[in-house]
């Protein structure tokens, strides 16, 4: 258990009372190296239901099944394909919500890639490293 984990589970999360422990959330990091630490912070925050990823051809099927409120995907390494992924998602492509909500996160992420982040249907870009408050 890392450390960030075991204070996770002890101490109350910093969301004002606020219930995420129903709040599904899909995890995708193909690198894996974000994945621990995503883990760590969704359950700092509260949530419970969160199901992580490395093959980009699972998640269309796990959108549905895993009844998904965030998805938090990590750009890094195959930036076409997961941004295609988030226009499947808000065309209905992909998963029956277009509405659900999405972060992209990335470490190489500069000021001119920010817009087509956010085109790409993105809600919000975060930038490793980061803290489990900036979730």
């Amino acid at each position: 258990m890392t450390a960030l984990a075991a204070t996770a589970a002890n101490a109350p999360t910093p969301t004002s009372g606020l219930d995420f422990s129903r709040v599904g959330v899909l995890v995708f990091d193909p690198q894996g190296t974000t994945m621990p630490f995503m883990r760590d912070a969704l359950r700092l925050v509260g949530c419970r239901r969160i199901v992580a990823r490395r093959n980009i051809a699972q998640l269309p099927e796990d959108l549905d099944s895993v009844n998904t409120n965030l998805v938090v995907v990590d750009i890094d390494k195959r930036p076409t394909e997961t941004l295609g992924l988030v226009r499947d998602i808000r065309f209905r492509r992909a998963g029956s919500d277009p509405f659900v909500g999405v972060f992209a996160v990335s470490s190489g992420v500069q000021q001119s890639d920010v817009g087509p982040l956010l085109n790409s249907g993105t809600d919000t870009v975060l930038i490793k490293p980061m803290s489990p408050e900036s979730l």
